[in-house]
């Protein structure tokens, strides 16, 4: 609905109550999301497929907004736009809950009422720690979606010289090819990331990742050319479909959290982190470039100081009483 409202809306102030509404609906599924799925899932392989599905969709629709703008955008307009780019995935979703779910999907775990009420040592500084490094995540991989408008534009300011114009500040035409080349860049990595969970830990992968956005983000500060901006932004965006899917199997993890705080625990981390993206995007809108490429730098480093203190992160490993739970129900199923 409020997709809708901003298509039509009248002035500024509605517009922004429509975006506003938007991202309250977002908060609410992202937190009803990693409930739903930790219970409805029936095992660690499955839950790993599903997130990485999951990621992929979300990634192609990136794309395909970029791709929507070269092809649309001119000829029928920013509402129109608005309408044909997001109502054709929304109404899916929609027959989707109410004709093909129900309130029991698959061969669910059942717990014990002992099992329920498990809870984990430092739940508190868990759930901070990784909530930090999540925000730092998001704000490194987000701030692309507008960084690369933001680059092109000051390329085509300082190209236009004297005789630049507002058209110039404009991103469009295959400039918006460029950007959904950028974010399509998280899709093979998201798929990389799948095939090789399990073989590398979580901190030595999320540690290798943070020195090379070091790396990225310093070249990045070069401005040397539009190329050069793209080229790192691409880079940006693949190394953040990998640390999104890795940090997301911690976010469904109960026994990170405990079964009895994992809706609290995930619902607040991933809160940090939508904080985190969100506050990259606005610096993009409202900071220089180069302020805002030397702060992701900045959060690298720090993504690396924060893993450190991370050790009970059980690299994807089940424990042992959800072990035996899913025995369990596997015979039951029999």
């Amino acid at each position: 609905m409020s997709t809708i409202v901003c298509a039509v809306v009248a002035d500024f102030n509605t517009l922004l109550l429509s975006r506003i509404l938007l991202g309250f609906c977002l908060g609410l599924r992202h937190t009803l999301l990693y409930v739903w799925v930790a219970e409805m899932v029936s095992s660690q392989e499955i839950l790993a497929k599903l997130l990485m599905v999951q990621s992929i969709v979300f990634y192609m629709g990136e794309m395909w907004s970029s791709v929507l703008g070269f092809l649309l955008l001119e000829q029928i307009g920013w509402r129109m736009f608005i309408l044909c780019s997001t109502l054709p995935i929304i109404i899916p979703p929609i027959v989707m809950l109410h004709c093909c779910f129900t309130e029991k999907v698959g061969p669910q775990i059942e717990y014990s009422d002992e099992k329920e009420t498990a809870t984990v040592p430092n739940f508190v500084g868990r759930t901070t720690k990784l909530g930090l490094l999540f925000a730092c995540i998001t704000f490194n991989g987000w701030l692309t979606t507008l960084l690369v408008p933001a680059l092109i534009k000051m390329f085509n300011i300082k190209e236009a010289g004297s005789n630049s114009n507002c058209s110039v500040t404009m991103t469009r035409g295959p400039e918006l090819l460029l950007l959904g080349l950028v974010n399509f860049a998280a899709i093979p990595s998201t798929l990389l990331t799948h095939c090789i969970k399990g073989k590398i830990g979580f901190r030595k992968l999320q540690g290798v990742i943070a020195m090379i956005c070091i790396g990225n983000f310093a070249l990045m500060l070069t401005q040397e050319s539009l190329e050069v901006a793209i080229l790192t932004n691409f880079i940006a965006k693949f190394v953040y479909g990998i640390t999104a899917l890795n940090i997301c199997y911690v976010l469904y993890d109960v026994n990170y959290f405990g079964t009895r705080d994992f809706a609290l625990g995930s619902s607040t981390a991933s809160s940090l982190g939508m904080i985190g993206g969100m506050t990259g995007s606005a610096m993009v809108a409202f900071a220089p470039t180069s302020s805002v490429i030397f702060t992701a730098l900045v959060l690298s480093v720090v993504q690396i100081m924060v893993l450190f203190s991370m050790p009970e992160v059980q690299e994807g490993k089940m424990g042992k009483w959800q072990e035996e739970e899913m025995e369990k129900g596997a015979q039951s199923l029999k």
